[in-house]
């Protein structure tokens, strides 16, 4: 996050590769609301992130929780 706030690191759209393990992260479906930089290649703000939660549900309680 550090490295997105200073600029060394700069979110690219629509998709972006994480240059440490190279996954690719599609931007339209974590974020709403985005506004791109002049050129349309990388994400200057959002207004809306999406979160993900993993539920356990390891054992016989825990499908009824």
């Amino acid at each position: 996050m550090g490295q997105i706030e200073n600029g060394s690191l700069r979110v690219g759209y629509p998709v972006m590769f994480n240059p440490q393990t190279l996954n690719a992260h599609v931007m339209p479906i974590h974020f709403g609301g985005i506004k791109l930089s002049n050129d349309g290649l990388f994400v200057e703000s959002v207004q809306a992130v999406s979160l993900y939660y993993f539920l356990e549900a390891g054992t016989d309680i825990d499908q009824y929780v």
